[in-house]
C-alpha cells in the first residue's frame, strides 16, 4: 500500500489532462502559441448521465474496477493487474466501468463510463458543469465523507514527514464551511480567445486547458453577472485579447465583491484600453469602481504594478466581526468570511487567558488581530497596502490593543524579537509553507507558544517535522474554506520543548 501511495504522489503533478467540452455551457480549450482556442464538438454529453457525459467511445475497450480509496486530489483509486489506476469522479466502494485514457509504467488513468455499483456516500451535485471541471471533485460526496477525507489528508501528511504519534495530538474533526455555493468573493481570471470571441476562465492545474467560469456556482452571483456582462461588452466592442508577441490587449480580469459592491481590475498590455471600455465596465450593475494596470511581464504578479483608477470610487467598505474596513484594491481580504470567522474563534480558544503579548507574522489586513481584543498584538506583513488598511481600521474603530508595521518580514521579526519578548507567536502561511528564515526566527525567539495557520496539509507537515526538535504539536483544528476540493486551512497550536 505504501508503494502505491508513493506512486500516487509522484505522478500527481504529471496527470492533469483537459476534458472535452459539453453542451451545458462548460468549455475546455488547448492553448496554442497565440493564445487562441478551438472547441471540440466530437461529442455532446447529456446533463447528468455518467455513460454519456464522459465522451465515451463505444468501440473502445472498457475495464471494470473497484475503487478502494480517494487520492490526494479527490480522484478515485483502484487497481488493474496490481497497477494503480486513477478515475476522476469515482468514489471508494464503487464498481465502475472505465475507458483507459493513459497507461504508463507505474499507473493508469481511466475515464468514467458507467457506475455499476454506486457508493452510498454519493450525493447529487449542485452544479451542472461539475462533471467536466477539476475544481470541485468532492461535490459528489456527502458531508461526513468529506470531513473524514480531509482529516485523512492531514494524518497521512504528518505520517510521511514527521515522527509524531498522531494519537497524542488533540485533533478536531474538520469544521465544514457554512456556505457551499455563491461564497467566493474574489477571482483572478485570464482573458482568452474562444471561437474568435474573448472569454474569461481559468487554467486547470498543471495543464494548458482552460475552463470558462461565467457559470461557476461557487462564485458570488454578482461575480457571475459581471463576467457574463463583461464578455458581452468585449464581444460588442471587439476588444483585443492580449497577444504575447505584440503585447497589446486585455490580459486578466480581477473582481472583488464586498457587501454588494464590486471592484473590477483590468490587467492590460501596452497603452492600456480605450477609456470608453472602462466606462462601459463601470456601468455594469453592482460595479462600484474600475481600475486598470499595464503589465507585459511573463509572470502573473500583477499586484506589483501601479493600479490606476478609471471609474468610480477609490476604495471598498466592508464590516467583518464588528470591525469596519476601507480597503484599497491591493489589500488581501478573506474570500470566505464565514470560515475566516471560524479561524478567529479557533485561535481565540487556543490562546486562552487574556492579556498575552503576541507577535503576528504575515497578519494581512488585520482581520485576526482586530478581533483578538483581549490580547496585545504586534502585527507585521510584507505588504504596505495590507498594513495601511489594517492600521486605518484599528484607528477608525478605536482599537488600541494592536499596532502594525510592514517591511521584510524575516528581518522585522528578528529585530523585534531581539528587543522584545512575547508570550505567543501567530504565523500565517500560504500553501508554500513557512519561510525558512521565519522558521529560524521562531526557534530563536524562544517564545513558549506558537499558533500556526497553514493552507496546505503537506507544507504544514513538513514545517511540523522541521520544528519537532524545538516545538511539540498539541492541537489541530482543520477549518474548511473550500468544501468541494482537497484544500483545508489548519490552525495548530505548539508549545516549546523544555531543555533537559
Amino acid at each position: 500500500m505504501d508503494q502505491h501511495k508513493n506512486v500516487e504522489r509522484k505522478e500527481f503533478h504529471k496527470r492533469k489532462e483537459g476534458y472535452r467540452a459539453g453542451n451545458n455551457g462548460h468549455r475546455d480549450f488547448r492553448k496554442d502559441n497565440k493564445r487562441e482556442y478551438k472547441k471540440d464538438f466530437s461529442h455532446k454529453p447529456g446533463k447528468f448521465e455518467h455513460k454519456n457525459s464522459t465522451g465515451f467511445n463505444k468501440f473502445r475497450k472498457t475495464e471494470e474496477v473497484e475503487i478502494k480509496r480517494l487520492g490526494i486530489n479527490g480522484e478515485g483509486i483502484g487497481y488493474i493487474n496490481q497497477k494503480i489506476t486513477f478515475v476522476r469522479g469515482a468514489l471508494p466502494g464503487e464498481i465502475v466501468e472505465i475507458e483507459i485514457t493513459k497507461d504508463e509504467k507505474n499507473f493508469k488513468e481511466g475515464k468514467l463510463v458507467n457506475i455499476k455499483k454506486p457508493s452510498e456516500n454519493r450525493v447529487p451535485v449542485c452544479c451542472e458543469i461539475q462533471n467536466h471541471c477539476l475544481n470541485c471533485p468532492l461535490m459528489i460526496l456527502n458531508d461526513e465523507s468529506i470531513m473524514y477525507f480531509k482529516k485523512d489528508i492531514i494524518r497521512d501528511s504528518l505520517r510521511k514527514y514527521t515522527s509524531i504519534d498522531f494519537r497524542r495530538v488533540e485533533t478536531h474533526n474538520p469544521i465544514l464551511s457554512d456556505v457551499r455555493v455563491d461564497y467566493v468573493n474574489e477571482v483572478h481570471l485570464p482573458v482568452v480567445l474562444f471561437n474568435d470571441k474573448p472569454r474569461v476562465g481559468i487554467y486547470q492545474r498543471d495543464s494548458k486547458f482552460l475552463t470558462v467560469m461565467d457559470q461557476c456556482k461557487l462564485y458570488h452571483p454578482i461575480i457571475r453577472h459581471i463576467l457574463q456582462s463583461l464578455e458581452m461588452i468585449m464581444e460588442e466592442d471587439n476588444i483585443a485579447v492580449y497577444n504575447d508577441d505584440t503585447r497589446y490587449g486585455l490580459r486578466f480580469v480581477s473582481i472583488r465583491v464586498l457587501e454588494g459592491s464590486a471592484l473590477v481590475i483590468l490587467v492590460c498590455g501596452r497603452n492600456g484600453m480605450d477609456p470608453r471600455f472602462y466606462e462601459k465596465v463601470g456601468k455594469i450593475e453592482n460595479v462600484d469602481s474600475v481600475y486598470y494596470t499595464v503589465n507585459t511581464s511573463k509572470g502573473q504578479n500583477f499586484a506589483s504594478g501601479r493600479y490606476m483608477k478609471a471609474y468610480g470610487n477609490t476604495n471598498q467598505e466592508v464590516t467583518f466581526m464588528s470591525t469596519k474596513y476601507i480597503l484599497t484594491p491591493k489589500t488581501v481580504f478573506p474570500e470566505n468570511t464565514s470560515s475566516a470567522a471560524k479561524v478567529v474563534e479557533a485561535v481565540r480558544e487556543m490562546l486562552g487567558e487574556e492579556g498575552k503579548e503576541i507577535l503576528e507574522v504575515n497578519g494581512g489586513c488585520g482581520y485576526l488581530s482586530h478581533a483578538l481584543k483581549e490580547h496585545h498584538i504586534k502585527s507585521i506583513d510584507y505588504s504596505k497596502y495590507n498594513i495601511q488598511d489594517a492600521s486605518y481600521a484599528a484607528k477608525a474603530n478605536r482599537l488600541t490593543h494592536c499596532d502594525y508595521e510592514y517591511g521584510d518580514v524575516p528581518e522585522l521579526m528578528e529585530s523585534i524579537c531581539r528587543n522584545r519578548s512575547f508570550d505567543a507567536l501567530i504565523v500565517h502561511e500560504s500553501k508554500l509553507g513557512m519561510n525558512n528564515h521565519i522558521k529560524e526566527n521562531v526557534v530563536k525567539s524562544r517564545t513558549k507558544e506558537l499558533i500556526y495557520i497553514s493552507h496546505s496539509a503537506s507544507s504544514f507537515a513538513k514545517d511540523v517535522g522541521s520544528l519537532e526538535k524545538d516545538y511539540t504539536l498539541k492541537t489541530i483544528v482543520p477549518i474548511d474554506f473550500k468544501t468541494y476540493n482537497e484544500e483545508i486551512v489548519i490552525v495548530a497550536r505548539f508549545v516549546r520543548n523544555e531543555k533537559k
